[in-house]
């Protein structure tokens, strides 16, 4: 399926005389006090895209980062880093951790991920 932009709008391969609207993904990053940051300093991410949000945590080493913890991380440092998408219930224990740093939320994240 090929889309060819046309200023604000794209065409539908199967009607090209139709314009359609452009859905636009909005993209927000949270850094380690839990407020929204620049993506390469980011932990967090929430996608919203068309009616709905998909949330994603930065795992390392198979478990929730901690950026609190004993192992910091560099964010090119490893290969072993990623985003992994997660539940809303999950997305928003964690950012709870980062923003008060209480690790009774980064537990309850943990918990509810490995369910």
């Amino acid at each position: 399926m090929t889309i060819k932009r046309t200023s604000d709008f794209i065409t539908d391969p199967k009607n090209p005389d139709k314009p359609v609207p452009e859905v636009k993904e909005n993209y927000t990053f949270y850094g380690k006090g839990g407020n929204e940051v620049d993506e390469s300093e980011a932990f967090a991410k929430c996608v919203a895209y068309k009616n709905a949000e998909h949330f994603f945590i930065w795992f390392w080493k198979g478990d929730l980062h901690d950026p609190y913890g004993v192992d910091i991380l560099r964010r090119n440092q490893n290969m072993l880093a990623k985003y992994v998408k997660v539940s809303r219930k999950i997305f928003d224990n964690y950012i709870r951790y980062l923003k008060t740093k209480n690790k009774a939320f980064y537990n309850s994240a943990r918990r509810e991920k490995m369910r």
